[in-house]
């Protein structure tokens, strides 16, 4: 579908089911999250919504140089720091692969960038990286094993998230559908261009992010109970005060799109 996209652009409602199609394939073939035990649809449910999720998130990383490849990279080497030492061996190589393609790429996708990805590439990642979190054993602990994926991938996850409460407060949004289908250029990385830093610091700064959101993940692994609850508050506190703050410093320098917002030429 991406590619298809990249030529022909394919409406976001008709790559919503797309997703939703690709997910239910993993489904399909048993790569299913097991958060509620013996729930099987209630499983079924989140790993449709969480796939389609770490998806769009991926596609929308994709409005600057480098940026979508370097968060691709940046997970793929943590998810392999948390496989291989407990003998996840495939899901290691998987990750191994996924970073090395990303690192080769980069190398022509930094700004000024000589190739794009496009939906081609931002879909794909996605779709791979969500599937190796599902896969992925990461923890005996269940509140451990959520936290450990969702800080590998926060930064994609947050941007995301951050756009459609900010998109739905500033009444861009008054419809369901309109999630999937309005465009605009107020990513987090538009945003802190708009503070002032170059489009090379920005993507930087954002990779600084993913990381630490990775370290964290590693250091979850020997934190109590207690204290991976405390640094789940911490982070959604720090998430909402950073969205606050983001759009009181930028909201009035942000442009509206009049053409290329992303790296295929469409804003995200």
């Amino acid at each position: 579908m991406g590619m298809v996209d990249d030529f022909l652009e394919v409406s976001a409602v008709v790559k919503f089911f797309v997703l939703m199609a690709a997910t239910g394939f993993l489904v399909y073939n048993g790569i299913v999250l097991t958060l509620f035990g013996g729930n099987l649809w209630l499983n079924i449910v989140c790993t449709l919504f969480w796939v389609v999720f770490v998806m769009s998130a991926f596609n929308a990383e994709d409005n600057m140089d480098g940026l979508a490849a370097g968060l691709a990279l940046i997970a793929s080497i943590f998810v392999f720091l948390l496989a291989w030492p407990t003998w996840q061996r495939w899901l290691s190589f998987l990750a191994v692969a996924i970073g090395g393609s990303c690192l080769g790429f980069l190398r022509y996708n930094r700004h000024p960038a000589r190739i794009f990805m496009g939906d081609t590439g931002s879909f794909f990642l996605g779709f791979v990286l969500a599937s190796t979190t599902v896969l992925g054993q990461w923890s005996e602990e269940p509140v451990k094993a959520i936290i450990m994926p969702l800080l590998i991938l926060w930064v994609p996850l947050f941007d995301l998230t951050m756009i459609t409460v900010l998109r739905w407060r500033a009444g861009k949004i008054k419809a369901l559908h309109e999630i999937l289908t309005l465009s605009d250029k107020d990513h987090l990385s538009h945003r802190l261009v708009a503070l002032g830093l170059s489009q090379d610091r920005a993507v930087d700064l954002i990779y600084l992010m993913a990381i630490l959101g990775g370290s964290a993940a590693l250091a979850v692994q020997w934190l109590t109970l207690w204290a991976c609850w405390t640094t789940v508050a911490l982070c959604s506190t720090l998430a909402v005060l950073g969205t606050w703050w983001l759009d009181r410093a930028t909201s009035h320098r942000l442009v509206s799109p009049e053409g290329s917002g992303s790296e295929s030429g469409r804003p995200v």
